[in-house]
């Protein structure tokens, strides 16, 4: 950690302090040494510099504390054989480094989708591990064509309404479309356009809590989705598949519209699991002119 002191009519004083230590072997086992914490519910970093490094406890909780995000990671760096062979080449793409090496050091399929150049699959699924399971078995179809997915979760949602519509997801002339926007709205338009009384009583069970959530700055307002009509009306306007896709049903997903000017402009996916924002689309899945304010007001927000 770095830091500054500063004052009047004295040059900046600067000093380093290191606050965490994350060991790792070629398994991908680790061990956490950090300074002691302070208590606080807006601080992750309160560290206490007097204290001593020390062997701490890693649980779902703490990993945000320990795996730290650098905003600069100094460039010459010596890593462990099995690193390398696993294709890593010095490049960090804005990921955590320790969650980085954890996961090339502990998952082949991530290894191999970081080798064949799918990044943003690989991003996407180091965000939500869970997919990676379900959608596996099309992803191994692509590598196999050489067929690269530069936006995965557009694509994600396309496989989800190819099953649905029991077309032939594993058929290389759907899974791998030149188009896949294209595609995708054509799969889209096959979907059904009903839905059930249960279906609005158990998505009114689930997020009622939250439907009176909302938030604004100047002519942009976010608002949580209160109805499967609304579902239908935002998917419709914004011709994208939050509606055709079912995304009412996603548990772990609370999903939100962003106006300007009382017009719809994005629909927003938040994770309630990880409280960060899982994506941001606008008409045809675009991003709007005002993409970065929605985002900054929904992260400032919650």
């Amino acid at each position: 950690m770095v830091d500054c002191r500063l004052k009047k009519g004295s040059p900046a004083n600067y000093f380093i302090i290191e606050a965490v230590q994350c060991w790792m072997n070629k398994e991908g086992k680790t061990e956490t040494l950090s300074l002691l914490r302070g208590m606080s519910i807006f601080y992750y970093d309160a560290w206490i510099y007097g204290s001593s490094l020390e062997l701490r406890k890693r649980n779902v909780h703490h990993d945000r504390i320990y795996d730290i995000c650098p905003a600069v990671i100094y460039p010459r760096m010596k890593v462990i054989p099995e690193l390398t062979r696993n294709g890593f080449k010095g490049a960090f793409y804005d990921i955590c480094p320790s969650s980085f090496f954890m996961t090339l050091l502990t998952d082949n399929r991530m290894e191999i989708l970081y080798k064949a150049g799918q990044m943003n699959l690989f991003l996407r699924f180091l965000e939500r591990k869970y997919g990676i399971d379900k959608y596996w078995t099309y992803v191994k179809i692509c590598l196999r064509h050489d067929y690269v997915i530069h936006d995965a979760d557009l694509w994600l949602d396309y496989v989800d309404m190819l099953i649905e519509n029991k077309l032939d997801a594993r058929n290389p002339h759907y899974l791998c479309p030149l188009n896949v926007e294209e595609a995708h709205d054509w799969v889209m338009g096959k979907c059904k356009k009903k839905y059930s009384e249960k279906d609005e009583k158990d998505y009114i069970a689930a997020k009622s809590r939250f439907f009176n959530l909302s938030f604004a700055d100047g002519n942009i307002m976010v608002r949580v989705l209160e109805s499967l009509s609304d579902f239908y009306k935002e998917g419709k306007l914004l011709h994208h598949c939050v509606f055709s896709n079912a995304y009412y049903k996603r548990e772990d997903s609370l999903i939100m519209s962003a106006t300007v000017d009382g017009r719809r402009m994005e629909t927003v996916e938040f994770s309630l699991s990880r409280m960060e924002v899982c994506q941001c689309r606008g008409k045809s899945n675009q991003l709007s002119a005002y993409h970065d304010r929605i985002l900054n007001l929904v992260r400032d927000n919650i």
